[in-house]
């Protein structure tokens, strides 16, 4: 027998089981692009980075080899749907429609930020359609894990999202608000956000109908009977068990809504302390003035008339009390363990305006006599005729101004000091007068963080595991905000960090099996961990790890000075440690 005819014969893709193709497929999927949060081993805030479509050409090429590859390829395909055009919503809306094995197989979707507004290189039919397909998209996707849309005054996206014919109930769900003012949650179906774990809302406030859902309460104040949800067991329903949001995050918040928010929150809690007094109650039952004691926030609501409010103070105004409604009910959302709160940028303070450096003058005479030396620290005003001093022998006879040369030139080592002295002094003044009012703006966010926190704190420690002297692993952070404002580009690159995520994927049980050649006890694989948007840092915190996030980096000096090119100045849009007005914190 030869030699050929022993040989196995060659292993071809076509002959490699169905769970191998596959793991090829899901191989193709790209990583997860860095978020543009600051790390702690970055010097700067990283660039934007858009999600790249470089992976949808390799999965139709692996598609099309076979109708093995093709069964393999196209679940992977369909399953993380990045929608930039309205277009592309009208040509996957028709697909979806005839082919609802794919419809079910969609797990991640993102939504076009312009909500259905007519682009460039559209039909005009994409447009006018635009309510209809994404009707369409949200009846054939019925397992949606991670959304991510946009509300605008003229669109529909939220509208049809939040429909009593909605049956996903993603455990994901960003909300980018475009217009004006907050859509109105009251007239929508809150359904569809009964299992959200991770929320972020985007220039939305917390209204009222939100929180009575979260609170598992109707419009009217009675225990909410909601429907069963698709991740709950048959025997429990979304009005029974708290809301299982752990997570949430608010963008875009009034930049001065802790100002004074100490004050408010007292003002508000002396109104329930009058309140909850027994004369008040009247003739309400056992059961009634229970629950009425318990939803403290939606009764001082009820009391507290929001009248006599000045128009510039109003969104002020309802930003916090927003925030007093979420932590005075904080004992309602048990599973609630992370705040982030991102208030709207502040501009960059002016540059300061610092008379132009000059060097210390040097008194050491080249080549000069060391008994003339001495002469002169004994004598300073007597001329030494010395090389780099040729008129110091009319400075004792008050002829210098005679000369011309500025009348401020120091003319002595006393002198040179006292210069130096009265031009920090002006520069110290200045700066302060730069940077005062922001450092007292940066000093009131704190306070009103710390009054914040205590009330979340307060809330949550009649909890029954808090109760028994649990430690409580709530936290608070005041956030900062994004360089880019949450721009299209920035929304797109948060929403690909996790879809791409397998870490993301795992632990929210996502129905589209995932790879990970990482080793046990690495990132994702026991512990849940953070990512994107979630992992940013608390401001004060930046402030003291990192403050030259806060500098602006200073004009390159005289000669490639290296001192002065890595000087900066505080643009006060993040808070500074030292306050003093000193000329820039360290980065030690």
């Amino acid at each position: 027998m030869s030699l050929d005819q022993h040989k196995k014969p060659a292993t071809t893709l076509l002959d490699l089981p169905p769970e191998l193709l596959s793991l090829i497929a899901l191989a193709l999927l790209p990583a997860s692009p860095k978020s543009s949060s600051s790390s702690s081993s970055s010097s700067s805030v990283p660039y934007t980075a858009l999600p790249s479509t470089a992976y949808l050409r390799s999965l139709y090429a692996f598609a099309q080899t076979s109708r093995a590859t093709a069964s393999a390829a196209l679940p992977v395909l369909y399953s993380i749907l990045i929608l930039r055009r309205t277009r592309q919503v009208t040509n996957l809306a028709h697909t979806l429609q005839r082919h609802s094995h794919l419809a079910n197989r969609v797990t991640d979707l993102y939504l076009t930020p312009h909500d259905g507004l007519r682009e460039a290189n559209d039909r005009r039919e994409d447009a006018d359609g635009w309510q209809q397909h994404v009707r369409s998209l949200f009846d054939c996707c019925k397992h949606i894990e991670h959304l991510c849309l946009t509300s605008m005054s003229t669109g529909s996206a939220l509208q049809n999202f939040l429909h009593p014919h909605t049956h996903c109930t993603p455990t994901e769900i960003t909300i980018h608000n475009y217009s004006a003012s907050t859509p109105d949650f009251s007239s929508l179906n809150l359904e569809p956000l009964a299992n959200a774990q991770y929320l972020h809302l985007v220039q939305i406030r917390l209204t009222r109908p939100l929180l009575d859902f979260f609170h598992g309460f109707d419009s009217e104040g009675n225990q909410r009977k909601g429907k069963q949800s698709n991740a709950e067991s048959s025997s429990s329903s979304s009005g029974s068990q708290p809301h299982p949001i752990t997570h949430l995050r608010l963008s875009s918040v009034h930049r001065y809504v802790f100002d004074g928010l100490p004050a408010y929150i007292e003002k508000r809690e002396a109104v329930m302390d009058r309140q909850s007094s027994p004369s008040s109650r009247g003739g309400l039952s056992s059961s009634a003035a229970a629950q009425r004691e318990r939803r403290r926030a939606r009764t001082s609501d009820e009391v507290h008339p929001d009248t006599g409010r000045l128009f510039a103070g109003q969104r002020q105004g309802w930003a916090q009390e927003t925030l007093y409604n979420l932590a005075a009910d904080a004992d309602l959302l048990p599973n609630l363990r992370l705040v982030l709160i991102e208030l709207q940028p502040m501009d960059t303070l002016a540059e300061p305006s610092y008379p132009m450096e000059r060097e210390q003058p040097n008194f050491n005479l080249v080549g000069a006599d060391p008994l003339l030396l001495q002469q002169q620290q004994q004598h300073p005003f007597t001329s030494t005729q010395g090389q780099g001093a040729p008129f110091d022998q009319y400075a004792g006879l008050g002829q210098l101004a005679t000369i011309d040369f500025p009348s401020d030139v120091p003319v002595s080592t006393v002198e040179a000091e006292e210069w130096l002295a009265l031009e920090h002094e002006a520069r110290l003044a200045e700066e302060r007068q730069r940077t005062a009012h922001r450092d007292a703006y940066w000093l009131r966010v704190r306070e009103g963080k710390e009054a914040l926190l205590n009330l979340f704190r307060q809330a949550r420690a009649s909890l029954p595991g808090h109760a028994e002297g649990k430690k409580d692993d709530f936290e608070l952070r005041i956030v900062a905000s994004r360089a880019g404002g949450w721009s299209y580009s920035e929304a797109q690159s948060e929403f690909a960090s996790a879809a791409f995520s397998p870490s993301r994927r795992k632990a929210r049980g996502s129905r589209l099996q995932l790879i990970s050649s990482e080793p046990e006890g690495s990132e994702g694989s026991d512990v849940e961990q953070e990512w994107g948007c979630w992992t940013d840092e608390d401001v004060f915190e930046l402030a003291a790890t990192r403050p030259w996030l806060g500098l602006e980096k200073g004009k390159p000096g005289n000669g490639g000075d290296a001192a002065q090119d890595s000087a900066g100045w505080w643009t006060g849009e993040l808070p500074r440690l030292n306050a003093s007005g000193s000329d820039t914190p360290s980065s030690a």
